[in-house]
């Protein structure tokens, strides 16, 4: 029988808060300086994946087991090569599989610190017996286990005398991805995690820890003092701290291929001069599916653990890869429009206003287009404040200040709209834009809203195309306001837009795909036709996501199912 040695449950600490959806990894426990969390990209790492040091900013809140938040000094970094790219994810995936087989076989693992990757630490008595079932455990699920021999050496600062073990031999194992076939990208071999033992000589909380194998970190620790992890539904740890509230995710979706929408389409057009609406208002590249969602929901599993819930809001279509959850679920139009007879609607600002009337929404909850992608793994933080506040991503472009023209688009006609509502209601003066980026948006502000601007919100839904008299509820008015009414704060994310050519990838696209960027779009909104360029795309987002969340279908493909 192995002498694995369980943590006490005094060290670990538990949410106040119920959470409906399965808890992610997350560090709990007392604070401790010299167990911080690392590289932002990768748990324990303080390097970023072109091998760049980071810059480190002490997080001074108490009482925070994450304790080191690392930023790299280069505002941007290029991906250089397809190893880097998902590194971190992988990692992410191999320690999350390693807590909860752990969990399964009654063995609580605890963080280390390291330089390079991911270490993870089980408290036995004894250097000479592995643990046998988590490694077994480990193998059963394809993993691929290599012992690693060491020996055990301390230092003159942390230890007056010798330790008895000195010199001691044992041994570590890294544990690495399975590669059960030659399709099996050669970085996903190259990543590992380390499951090491730390060495107790008693089971009091007074007694020291010692850590066998030289890292970053000290090699003797109080038992108390560990960070313990915890196993959730996810094949990730979470990137710094649990929110202290819920927060959801919206998207919107239609697949202009679907003959059923292409129907309704035709019939709101006969009754519409599509030639008399704003510029871009109702082009067809606009409802064009190209995948994106699925890249678009792979990318929040693999870099936003931090969301609760995803909300699909459609017509009523519905991918053929996705399976409904707890996790992911579907809104229809009517469940949510206060006016079904406005239906069909193929205004997405019309769509856009009433997305904080999903039943069973958080309060706190970021609207995402179906084009948008995560680049990298994010923090709550960098959305909300710990206290509620939105932010809100300022673009470096303003209106020009003229009313609407014959020749602007339907997207700045809706801001010259919404700017002269601000001042008129409200009595803002502001006509800069704000980024095409995650929308961050509290539910209580849109009730204000709904009752300062029923009338303007009653027109925006019932055009069924965007048009001269509509205003642009979400990324002006209520960006505005809510930094107005103090809900809201200006902040910034490393952010890029990419525009394809008549439906294909170009150069462009291709160099925002290979950046590490927190997010970035790939639009084509204004295109009127496809070449056949979706299929690229679709390769080039699936090297770029190549995580599969629990929602998606693997043997259904974007090309039978969008």
């Amino acid at each position: 029988m192995m002498a694995v040695t369980r943590l006490p449950l005094t060290s670990i600490t538990t949410m106040t808060e119920p959470m409906t959806a399965p808890i992610p990894v997350t560090v709990r426990g007392p604070v401790n300086r010299g167990l911080g969390t690392g590289g932002s990209g990768c748990l324990g790492s303080a390097m970023s994946p072109d091998r760049r040091p980071y810059d480190t900013i002490r997080d001074r809140s108490p009482r925070t087991a994450c304790a080191r938040i690392c930023v790299p000094r280069c505002k941007e970094r290029v991906l250089p090569d397809d190893r880097s790219l998902d590194s971190a994810a992988t990692r992410r995936c191999l320690a999350s599989t390693v807590v909860r087989v752990a969990a399964d076989v009654g063995i609580s693992c605890v963080r280390l610190p390291s330089e390079t990757g991911i270490r993870l630490g089980y408290v036995t008595s004894s250097l000479s017996e592995p643990p046998t079932e988590l490694l077994a455990g480990l193998e059963s699920l394809g993993a691929v286990v290599t012992p690693v021999e060491s020996t055990m050496r301390t230092n003159s600062y942390e230890f007056s005398t010798p330790h008895p073990l000195e010199g001691t031999a044992f041994t570590y194992h890294r544990v690495s991805p399975g590669s059960p076939g030659t399709e099996n990208p050669s970085f996903l071999r190259r990543q590992w995690v380390s499951v090491e033992p730390l060495l107790t000589e008693g089971e009091s909380e007074s007694d020291d820890l010692i850590v066998p194998r030289a890292g970053a970190g000290p090699r003797r620790y109080r038992l108390e003092h560990l960070d313990i992890l915890h196993p959730s539904g996810r094949d990730h740890f979470d990137i710094g701290r649990a929110p202290p509230f819920p927060i959801d995710l919206v998207t919107t979706w239609v697949d202009g291929q679907d003959p059923g929408w292409q129907r309704d389409f035709e019939r709101a057009a006969s009754h519409v001069d599509l030639e008399a609406l704003p510029r871009f208002a109702a082009n067809r590249g606009r409802w064009t599916s190209r995948s994106e969602l699925r890249y678009s929901l792979r990318s929040v599993w693999m870099y936003a653990p931090f969301v609760r819930r995803i909300f699909v809001v459609t017509n009523g279509q519905r991918p053929a890869w996705l399976h409904e959850s707890e996790q992911v679920r579907i809104v229809r139009h009517g469940e949510i429009f206060p006016d079904p007879a406005v239906l069909p609607t193929f205004n997405s600002r019309a769509i856009e206003s009433v997305l904080h009337r999903i039943p069973d929404l958080a309060e706190h909850f970021i609207y995402l287009n179906d084009d948008f992608f995560f680049g990298r793994p994010q923090r709550f933080e960098q959305y909300f404040s710990r206290g509620g506040l939105t932010r809100h991503f300022r673009s470096k472009r303003h209106l020009d200040p003229d009313p609407p023209r014959p020749d602007d688009r339907a997207t700045v006609v809706g801001h010259k709209r919404t700017r002269a509502l601000l001042r008129e209601r409200y009595g803002i003066e502001s006509d800069h834009k704000f980024q095409h980026a995650p929308y961050c948006m509290r539910r209580s502000i849109w009730q204000r809203i709904e009752a300062d601007c029923a009338d303007e919100l009653d027109v925006l839904r019932h055009a069924r195309f965007r048009s001269w008299e509509s205003i642009t509820a979400v990324s002006f008015l209520y960006d505005h306001l809510a930094i107005e009414l103090g809900h809201g704060d200006y902040a910034e994310l490393d952010y890029a837009y990419a525009e394809l050519e008549a439906g294909a990838p170009n150069s462009q696209v291709e160099r925002v795909l290979n950046r590490s960027l927190d997010v970035f779009c790939i639009n084509d909104a204004d295109s009127e036709a496809d070449d056949g360029g979706s299929g690229a795309l679709e390769g080039l987002l699936a090297r770029r996501f190549p995580v599969l969340p629990p929602w998606e279908d693997p043997s259904r493909s974007a090309t039978n199912g969008s």
